[in-house]
C-alpha cells in the first residue's frame, strides 16, 4: 500500500489549525478603577495586597504598606467627609460580563466588621475575557450602575466608594482572582507579580495610569439612572406639602424587584435602576400604601417622591362657616378685645352662666372668656334679659309710671270735687 506525500499547502493548514487551537486568551492589563477629580481630595493607596502568606507583612516591593492576609489593593478617598458630599466614582479596570453584584448593605462602617456580601459589602464582580476575575468591594448603598450579565467596558462607572461591609472608613477594595479563585497581586515587583497586570503601573504609592486600551471600545451609552425621593405625609396638597416627613417607611420598585428604607430625618431614598418608566410602592404603620410611576432619565437624579395618606383618610379642612375670624356677623369694632371703650370684663349678669358648667372654659353655653365666639359679648350689654329678679336699670322706669298714675289719680278728684 502506498502513502501519498502530503503537499505543502496540508502542512500549512494544519500547522495554522494546531497554532490557532491552542492559543489562549489575551491576558488583559488594567486602567487604573476609580476616578480622580478635577479639584478636591485625590484618592491614594491605603495598603496593598499582603504578598506573605505568614505571619508577616510584605507588600509587592517588599515593603510593609499594607496588613496582614490582606488580598487586594485599597484606594482611599478622604473620609466620610468626602463621600457624602459626591463620594468618587468607581470604574472597570477592563473589558469584560458582570458577573455578580451586591447592594442594600449598610455603608457607614466604621468597626471593620460589617459582616455583609461576604466582607465586601456592596461589591461588582467583573468576568474578564481572559478568565480572570476583578472584585470591587465596599461600594456606596443604592450607588450601583450595572446589573449582572450586562456587558461593560474599561471605563464604565460600576458605583460609587463606600465604606460598606468590612471596613473602618469609606475607600475601594480592588481585587484581582484566577479562575480558580486565588488571589493574585496585580502590581509587579521583587516581592510581587512578578508580573505587572497594569496597563501603566506608575510608582510606589502612587495611581496606576487611568488609561484603558486604545483597541477598547468607548463605554457604552448610560443604560441606568437615579431614582431618587423623599416619603412624606400626605396632607391633600400632594407634593406642594412635603413638611411632614415619614422616616422608616418602605419604598419597593416594582419591576425590577428592589426594596430599601427611607432613611433619617428627611425620609430619603434612592435606586440605580435601567432608564424608562419605573413604579415604585410606598408604605409605612398608620398610612395607606401607595405607588407612583415615574420616568427614569439617564444623567442626573429622577425625582419620585411619593406621599402617604393616614389610615383613616385625609385630615378634614377647617369649615369656613365656623371659622370665627371669616365669620361675616362679626362686627370687629365693637369686639371687646379692640373697643378701649369697653371693658373686656364686664360683670357677671344673673342668669348668664353657663348650662355646661360653673366656669368659663366648658362647651355647654355661652361665657365670657371667648368673646369671639360669644354674639352677645360682641359689644357692652344693654338691658340684659333675666330669668329672675331684678336689674338697677329698670328701677327708673318703674319711678316715672307710679308718679304718672298719683297725677292721674289727683285730677280725677279734683274733677269730682
Amino acid at each position: 500500500m502506498s502513502l501519498m506525500k502530503p503537499t505543502l499547502a496540508v502542512i500549512v493548514a494544519i500547522s495554522v489549525a494546531i497554532v490557532v487551537g491552542a492559543s489562549p486568551a489575551r491576558a488583559q492589563n488594567y486602567a487604573r478603577p476609580i476616578v480622580a477629580p478635577a479639584s478636591g481630595t485625590v484618592p491614594y493607596v491605603t495598603a496593598y495586597r499582603d504578598d506573605n502568606s505568614g505571619a508577616a507583612m510584605q507588600d509587592f516591593t517588599c515593603g510593609t504598606h499594607t496588613y496582614n492576609g490582606h488580598g487586594g489593593t485599597d484606594i482611599g478617598i478622604g473620609g466620610f467627609e468626602v463621600m457624602d458630599a459626591g463620594s468618587r466614582d468607581v470604574v472597570a479596570g477592563a473589558d469584560g460580563t458582570v458577573g455578580s453584584v451586591q447592594d442594600g448593605c449598610a455603608d457607614r462602617c466604621t468597626t471593620g466588621t460589617c459582616a455583609c456580601g461576604g466582607g465586601f459589602g456592596n461589591y461588582v464582580r467583573i468576568d474578564h475575557d481572559d478568565g480572570k476575575k476583578t472584585y470591587y468591594g465596599h461600594l456606596k448603598r443604592d450607588s450601583l450602575r450595572v446589573q449582572a450579565g450586562q456587558r461593560i467596558s474599561c471605563g464604565t462607572v460600576l458605583g460609587q466608594v463606600g465604606s460598606s461591609g468590612n471596613s473602618t472608613g469609606p475607600h475601594l477594595h480592588f481585587e484581582v482572582r484566577h479562575s480558580n479563585d486565588a488571589s493574585d497581586d496585580p502590581f509587579g515587583g521583587d516581592c510581587g507579580g512578578p508580573t505587572s497586570y497594569w496597563i501603566s503601573q506608575g510608582a510606589y504609592r502612587d495611581l496606576p495610569s487611568a488609561t484603558c486600551p486604545g483597541t477598547t471600545t468607548p463605554p457604552p451609552a448610560t443604560t441606568t439612572g437615579t431614582l431618587r425621593g423623599v416619603v412624606f405625609h400626605d396632607t391633600g396638597a400632594g407634593t406642594a406639602d412635603m413638611s411632614r416627613r415619614i422616616a422608616g417607611a418602605t419604598i419597593v420598585v416594582i419591576d425590577p424587584a428592589l426594596n430599601t428604607t427611607a432613611a433619617g430625618v428627611d425620609a430619603e431614598w434612592s435606586f440605580a435602576v435601567a432608564v424608562g418608566p419605573r413604579t415604585i410602592r410606598a408604605s409605612a404603620p398608620g398610612y395607606q400604601s401607595a405607588e407612583r410611576t415615574c420616568d427614569v432619565e439617564p444623567t442626573g437624579d429622577s425625582w419620585c417622591s411619593i406621599g402617604l395618606l393616614p389610615q383613616a383618610g385625609p385630615e378634614p379642612e377647617p369649615d369656613p362657616t365656623t371659622d370665627p375670624t371669616t365669620d361675616p356677623t362679626t362686627d370687629p369694632t365693637t369686639d371687646p378685645t379692640t373697643d378701649p371703650t369697653t371693658d373686656p370684663t364686664p360683670e357677671p349678669v344673673p342668669g348668664d352662666d353657663k348650662p355646661g358648667g360653673d366656669d368659663n372654659t366648658g362647651d355647654g353655653g355661652i361665657g365670657q372668656s371667648d368673646p369671639e365666639a360669644d354674639p352677645l359679648a360682641s359689644g357692652p350689654r344693654q338691658n340684659p334679659i333675666v330669668t329672675s329678679g331684678c336689674s338697677q336699670g329698670d328701677s327708673g322706669d318703674i319711678s316715672v309710671v307710679a308718679v304718672v298714675m298719683l297725677v292721674a289719680g289727683t285730677v280725677r278728684r279734683r274733677r269730682r270735687g
